[in-house]
């Protein structure tokens, strides 16, 4: 299975202020996100494409909890991902920017929105992060194909290809 996901703030306290995330703690927080995930990535060979702002640890507790998260990581970076670098042999690679293709379908990966991107009058899909809960202010022409995979938005869960193709045809 391949699923996706963004800004999960790892042990980033002031998050759970500036986007009234339901939690009294940083380790609370890290937790549910960590345990979301697995209920949800279940197996070692699943791909979950993470649209930055993993962590706002050192390294060596992000990979601690990277460590916790099953399956196969692609980090697309973010601009809070200065330090991923050190991390590169936890993910099968580091990008800024990602292409896939699903059964003829494109999907894009950047970590920040796009108000148009390759193929998007072609219907591929863009799939973003870094807005957090906050309103989308594009124009809804574009809307239509373009996903905020990140936590706020998506009960703390990453969502899978499967969520994205339903979501699409919505």
């Amino acid at each position: 299975m391949i699923y996706f996901t963004a800004d999960l703030h790892l042990f980033h306290n002031n998050i759970i202020k500036y986007c009234n995330r339901p939690f009294k703690t940083v380790s609370e927080m890290n937790d549910a996100i960590i345990d979301n995930w697995n209920n949800i990535v279940k197996n070692k060979s699943d791909i979950v494409y993470i649209l930055g702002d993993l962590s706002f640890a050192h390294p060596q507790f992000t990979e601690e909890a990277l460590n916790k998260l099953t399956g196969r990581k692609i980090l697309i970076k973010g601009n809070h991902d200065r330090n991923c670098i050190s991390l590169a042999h936890r993910f099968i690679c580091i990008e800024n920017y990602f292409e896939i293709n699903h059964c003829g379908i494109p999907i894009i990966m950047f970590h920040y929105p796009l108000e148009t991107w390759n193929k998007s009058h072609r219907g591929s899909i863009h799939l973003h992060g870094h807005t957090h809960n906050l309103v989308d202010l594009f124009h809804p022409t574009y809307k239509k194909n373009r996903f905020n995979v990140g936590v706020d938005v998506n009960n703390f869960k990453p969502l899978s290809l499967d969520q994205i193709m339903e979501m699409r045809l919505k």
